[in-house]
């Protein structure tokens, strides 16, 4: 089956949407599964986003919005009814413009959706309508269940979770609707879920850069041949004092070199964020990375701030926490940037 897209504006070159044998790879047949995705959205995998062109619209449901960790007083108003919720007319509480993220590098694609946030019983997170569709000039299949569309890079592709499907559809049969299973979506590390991380194109082999430290190693292609692997080798040693290890080891840029400004809208107010409460461990992490922003001069005490952001602890693979900043409303307050901010920003 051949399905002609229309060609990306930044590309003058027909792009031709195939979908064939290959793609049915790994699928249990007989299937009538729903195209079920795991895109990034707000910088947040989100699971369970049913791909619909039935719907007109995206949804983002409000019980994912909140774990999400956005608050109803950064919806925007509306008040148009959505009707098809069973059966019945649902108010949508506001609505909210947020980045979404499909495929993978290189050929993954990003656009800035507006989702109505409605308080509806569901077993998806989320739903991408028309809307989303068009947007990202989507073809998707629910038979080889994939999803296509064209990026600078080539055709990219967003493969549908069958086992995660049909789990969404066996819920809604339930009598709640919703079969007590919404994913959470808050804290979410990609790198805790072999299935969303990304892998090497290749093997790849340590190189130790400091003979005192066996933990400070960077890493290099295994196929390289033995010449090219030692000049390589004996490059990073010997200029090892380029890669930083702390944040004691980036002294900063001069801002007379370069100073980076962002395009924030003059007549957007600073928002201050309910101030989180974290457990125990979390709390004992974050207290350790601001020791150490403090130390390397990176950061500032602050008594009278007028705008306040939240830490947002992430589970790397290793065991220990990455602390992440939760930029969203600065986001919203930059909606025209060329290359927006994401949710999280570590």
């Amino acid at each position: 089956m051949s399905i002609i897209g229309e060609p990306s504006k930044r590309s003058k070159s027909e792009m031709t949407l195939k979908f064939g044998d290959p793609d049915l790879e790994g699928l249990k047949f007989p299937q009538d599964d729903h195209l079920v995705i795991t895109p990034i959205i707000g910088n947040c995998p989100v699971m369970r986003v049913l791909v619909d062109n039935r719907d007109s619209m995206d949804i983002l449901f409000h019980d994912t919005f909140i774990r999400m960790g956005y608050y109803d007083s950064q919806l925007n108003p509306s008040d148009a009814p959505i009707y098809g919720f069973n059966h019945v007319e649902c108010n949508v509480e506001g609505a909210i413009q947020l980045p979404v993220t499909i495929g993978e590098e290189p050929r993954e694609a990003m656009q800035m959706l507006n989702f109505p946030v409605v308080k509806a019983t569901s077993t998806y997170n989320t739903i991408m309508g028309r809307t989303g569709i068009h947007a990202f000039k989507d073809v998707p299949s629910t038979y080889h269940m994939v999803l296509k569309f064209p990026t600078r890079n080539g055709i990219g592709e967003a493969r549908g979770d069958q086992k995660m499907a049909h789990s969404c559809y066996i819920a809604a049969l339930r009598p709640d609707g919703t079969g007590g299973q919404v994913l959470p979506i808050e804290d979410k590390d990609v790198q805790e879920n072999d299935e969303l991380r990304g892998k090497p194109a290749e093997d790849l082999v340590p190189i130790p850069l400091d003979p005192l430290d066996p933990e400070k190693v960077t890493y290099i292609r295994a196929s390289l041949d033995k010449p090219l692997k030692g000049r390589i080798t004996t490059f990073l040693q010997e200029n090892n004092d380029v890669f930083a290890w702390t944040a004691a080891d980036m002294p900063g840029i001069d801002p007379n070199l370069i100073t980076h400004r962002l395009n924030i809208d003059p007549t957007r107010k600073a928002v201050k964020q309910r101030k989180r409460t974290y457990a125990p461990d979390r709390l004992e992490a974050i207290k350790q990375e601001v020791e150490k922003l403090l130390e390397a001069g990176f950061i500032e005490e602050v008594q009278f701030h007028e705008w306040l952001v939240n830490p947002v602890m992430v589970k790397k693979a290793n065991g220990k926490w990455r602390m992440c900043i939760d930029f969203t409303d600065l986001n919203d307050a930059c909606p025209k940037d060329y290359y927006p901010y994401q949710g999280l920003i570590p």
